[in-house]
C-alpha cells in the first residue's frame, strides 16, 4: 500500500492548495480498503482500517483523516456505519486517506496507552505512504469526538483540522463546559467543522457542542457549528453526503473540508 513519488511529477500536496480539489479528482477512483493490525513502539496492538486512493498513477503528498467511531461500532463493527461504512461499501470515494482504528470498548479509548500507539500509527501510514504531515485532519463521531477532543489537547498542533459530530467535550472541560487551559490552546487555533443534531439532547450533547464552539469562535473565526435541525445522535452516516455552509459562505462536504486543511502557524 506505499505510494511512492517520481520525479518530476506534479505533486497532490501542491494541488491540494489550490481553491478547488475538482481538477485533482478528475482522475479519482476508488482504491484500497483493507483491515491491518499495527504493533506500537511499547508493544501496544491496534487493529485499524485503511483506505488509500486510486488515482492511476503514483502520487505524493497524500493528506489523511482519522475516523474515530462511536460505542455502537466497537471491536469488529466498524464498517457498520459513518464514513467506515460508506467506504466498505463503495458508496464514497475519498479524495485523500482515510484511518479508521478499532477499540473494544470505551474504557480503552480512553487510555494513554490507546491513544499514544494512534498518533504512533498514523505517523507510520503517514511516513509510509508520503503523506502531507501538514494536513492530518480527525473527525470523531460520539464518544469518538469526545475522546478526540482530549487527543487533540495533548498533542497540540499535530492535527490541521477536527471534524466532531455528536459530541461533547467533556474530557478538555469542567461541569459548566467551560475549556480548560491546555485544551484552549490546543483548540484556540484549529480549524473545526462541529455538526450536531438539535434533538440530541438526553445527555447534553447539542447544548455542550454548541458551547464549546461559540467559545472559540470568540477568538478562532475557523471554528464552525452546524445544528441540524431534527436530528438526533444518529447523524455520522447522513453526514458524509451532505455539503454545509460555512461561516465564510463557502459551502463543502465534510471530506473535501478536511482534506484541504492546512494546520495553522
Amino acid at each position: 500500500n506505499e505510494l511512492k513519488s517520481t520525479d518530476g511529477e506534479i505533486t497532490f500536496q501542491e494541488e491540494f492548495q489550490a481553491e478547488t480539489i475538482q481538477d485533482v479528482k478528475q482522475n479519482l477512483q476508488f482504491g484500497s480498503y483493507q483491515k491491518y493490525q499495527f504493533t506500537s513502539s511499547t508493544g501496544y496492538k491496534m487493529k485499524y482500517y485503511l483506505y488509500t486512493p486510486d488515482y492511476g498513477e503514483n502520487v505524493s503528498g497524500l493528506p489523511t483523516l482519522v475516523y474515530m467511531s462511536g460505542a455502537g461500532e466497537r471491536g469488529d463493527r466498524t464498517n457498520t456505519s459513518g464514513l467506515p461504512y460508506l467506504i466498505d461499501q463503495k458508496k464514497i470515494v475519498p479524495a485523500g486517506m482515510v484511518i479508521a482504528p478499532q477499540f473494544a470498548n470505551e474504557n480503552e479509548l480512553n487510555t494513554e496507552a490507546y491513544q499514544s500507539a494512534l498518533i504512533e500509527l498514523v505517523n507510520n501510514v503517514v511516513e509510509q505512504n508520503h503523506g502531507d504531515k501538514d494536513r492530518i485532519s480527525l473527525c470523531g463521531h460520539s464518544v469518538g469526538a469526545t475522546i478526540g477532543y482530549k487527543i487533540i489537547a495533548d498533542n497540540p498542533g499535530y492535527f490541521s483540522a477536527f471534524v466532531p459530530l455528536s459530541g461533547k467535550a467533556v474530557r478538555v472541560t469542567d461541569k459548566k463546559g467551560n475549556i480548560n487551559n491546555d485544551a484552549y490552546e490546543a483548540l484556540k487555533n484549529m480549524n473545526i467543522l462541529s455538526i450536531c443534531g438539535t434533538g440530541d439532547t438526553p445527555y447534553g450533547n447539542f447544548s455542550t457542542s454548541k458551547k464549546i464552539a461559540e467559545d472559540l469562535q470568540k477568538v478562532n473565526p475557523n471554528v464552525n457549528f452546524i445544528p441540524l435541525e431534527g436530528f438526533g445522535h444518529i447523524i455520522q452516516t447522513k453526514v458524509f453526503g451532505e455539503s454545509y455552509q460555512l461561516g465564510n459562505g463557502q459551502t463543502v462536504s465534510i471530506l473535501d473540508w478536511a482534506f484541504n486543511q492546512k494546520k495553522q502557524v
